[in-house]
């Protein structure tokens, strides 16, 4: 570090919260794709969310309650967003066919198979 540069002090946990959700707001969702970026940037397993988490567990006292209702607050924020980007976006599942009808020795006695003639 230059010795006429000032250390940078970190950040509260309010403007750290207030930053994330700040540039999660910014962030472009137009399609699919994009709607996969943001989870993985925000909601993922390594994700900035999950990373603040992380360090929330680390903090004790008075300030964990605080703290923790605006992460929460901001988790919830993040997720409707990206669940509503990505609502357009997503493909229904495939329709299934129907299943074949049992075989004719599996029917109990006096049910006639389907396409049968009646006796």
């Amino acid at each position: 570090m230059n010795s006429e540069q000032e250390p940078v002090a970190p950040l509260s946990w309010d403007e750290t919260l207030e930053s994330l959700r700040r540039e999660a707001a910014a962030f472009e969702i137009g399609d699919a794709a994009a709607a996969e970026a943001y989870r993985l940037r925000f909601l993922s397993k390594k994700g900035e969310v999950t990373r603040l988490f992380e360090a929330f567990r680390a903090l004790s006292g008075p300030e964990k309650k605080s703290v923790g209702q605006a992460l929460n607050a901001l988790r919830t924020e993040v997720e409707e967003r990206w669940k509503q980007a990505s609502a357009g976006t997503a493909q229904p599942p495939p329709a299934r066919p129907p299943p074949p009808p049992p075989p004719i020795s599996q029917l109990p006695s006096g049910v006639v198979a389907p396409g049968t003639p009646c006796p």
